[in-house]
């Protein structure tokens, strides 16, 4: 763990993982890149992607990674899923922190039920991320939750 962080006036931290690039040989995980990791395994088997999705989604309700991983088959796509479980608590951790007072850790979740619902069909940006609809029009996140509230 590295803290202070470089971002949000240094109430942040970072978590390096050895021996892994997650993008330009740096050690930390993001959200893109397990959103990436999930997408990969969205186009390559969509139940194991939505038992992945569950498993985060437990780890992000408090049950630790190790308590879920004793009866989880890893497939073997992308990142394992200990990587994705353990990167997700610590990620977790990291926005009740730096969000203490307002989406916190729930911005995570969000952002993973959004992917699944528009099948991971997305384009980052610099705060947060747009989500394609069915007819490939561009969707705010705020125009993404709504579409979602009225499907889920």
């Amino acid at each position: 763990m590295i803290s202070p962080a470089n971002l949000k006036f240094g109430f942040d931290f970072r978590i390096d993982v050895d021996r892994m690039a997650f993008r330009k040989r740096i050690q930390a995980p993001i959200h893109t890149g397990i959103f990436e990791d999930l997408k990969e395994n969205f186009s390559k088997d969509k139940d194991y992607c939505d038992k992945v999705i569950q498993a985060i989604t437990d780890v992000n309700n408090i049950i630790e990674p190790e308590e879920i991983l004793k009866d989880f088959e890893d497939e073997n796509i992308g990142f394992s899923v200990e990587l994705l479980l353990k990167a997700s608590k610590w990620l977790a951790v990291e926005q009740d922190i730096r969000y203490w007072n307002g989406w916190d850790r729930n911005k995570q979740a969000l952002w993973i039920r959004l992917r699944e619902y528009f099948e991971f069909n997305y384009a980052p940006i610099k705060q947060g991320f747009k989500f394609y609809n069915q007819e490939g029009k561009l969707l705010t996140e705020e125009e993404a939750v709504k579409v979602l509230g009225g499907n889920s």
